[in-house]
């Protein structure tokens, strides 16, 4: 039987739980800046293409409360945009763990995603 999204959820916090201790040992500082999406703010993105999902017939990990966007900031608090080799730090530690990193999808290269 697949497990549902509510038991996938849970183990998405967890594994983001791990990545937030792994950061503060390695002493990169982070911040969340996406969580949960409607279906019309992920249309928004897919119109924008930067997502390949509509929000619609095709629902995001944003949506089902399963993926995180950060960015890394710098000792006085100001967010890093640009890349930084602290993403793929975490990506791998996350990707490690069984989670997946936007920075290593194919197409659309997502440095700031982290799913499961």
């Amino acid at each position: 039987m697949p497990k549902s999204n509510t038991l996938l959820r849970s183990e998405f916090n967890y594994k983001f739980s791990m990545m937030s201790v792994y950061a503060a040992v390695k002493d990169i500082q982070f911040i969340c800046t996406s969580y949960t999406r409607s279906a019309d703010e992920q249309n928004k993105l897919f119109k924008k293409s930067v997502s390949k999902c509509d929000g619609y017939t095709n629902v995001s990990y944003h949506q089902r409360d399963r993926a995180r966007d950060i960015v890394i900031i710098d000792d006085e608090g100001k967010p890093i945009w640009d890349e930084h080799p602290h993403y793929e730090t975490l990506g791998k530690f996350f990707e490690d763990i069984g989670g997946r990193w936007g920075g290593n999808f194919s197409g659309i290269k997502d440095q700031y995603h982290y799913e499961y």
